[in-house]
């Protein structure tokens, strides 16, 4: 079960994209991680039910957008492209949080390193917000797209902390 969640939350959060033409390519699609994490989720019913609907809808959504990155549609329109990743990442960062409450629920006796999950989560979701005010100020934009990225690095590292801390649940 702790393999599969950091597996999902591994392919939801990070996003590794190779260009082909005006295109792009995600190395690791956000769908495969819905899917595990709808897997075990749907698996404990009453604990992570919530979360199983939402990661099944956002598995949906995700074939949707790879495929729209792929044909470089998302490129194309500025705009309508920056729309739709905000709303990925939105996904993303309830995905993460319907994880940490289920988690919460069937590890109950850890909750050190469940609250250090929590606190990275937290910071993850401050530096989006601020990624997204960055992004209308010209040349410091970068800044929060590589601040974004940290934190998503720092919640991956705390997932794998509490899924090795957890082994073989």
């Amino acid at each position: 079960m702790m393999k599969d969640i950091f597996m999902g939350l591994f392919f939801v959060t990070l996003d590794i994209n190779v260009p082909i033409g005006s295109g792009a390519l995600g190395l690791l699609p956000d769908f495969v991680g819905y899917w595990l994490l709808w897997k075990v989720m749907s698996s404990r019913r009453n604990a992570m039910e919530k979360g199983a609907f939402v990661a099944q809808k956002l598995m949906l959504f995700s074939v949707v957008e790879y495929v729209l990155d792929l044909l470089s549609i998302t490129g194309r329109f500025v705009i309508a492209g920056t729309i739709i990743s905000c709303l990925s990442d939105m996904a993303v960062c309830f995905m993460q949080y319907l994880t940490i409450k289920g988690m919460e629920v069937v590890m109950g006796q850890s909750q050190e390193c469940i609250n250090k999950l929590k606190a990275a989560w937290v910071f993850a979701a401050l530096i989006l917000l601020l990624k997204y005010v960055l992004l209308w100020i010209p040349l410091v934009n970068i800044l929060g797209v590589m601040l974004a990225r940290v934190a998503d690095i720092l919640f991956v590292v705390m997932a794998y902390r509490v899924y090795k801390k957890n082994d073989g649940r």
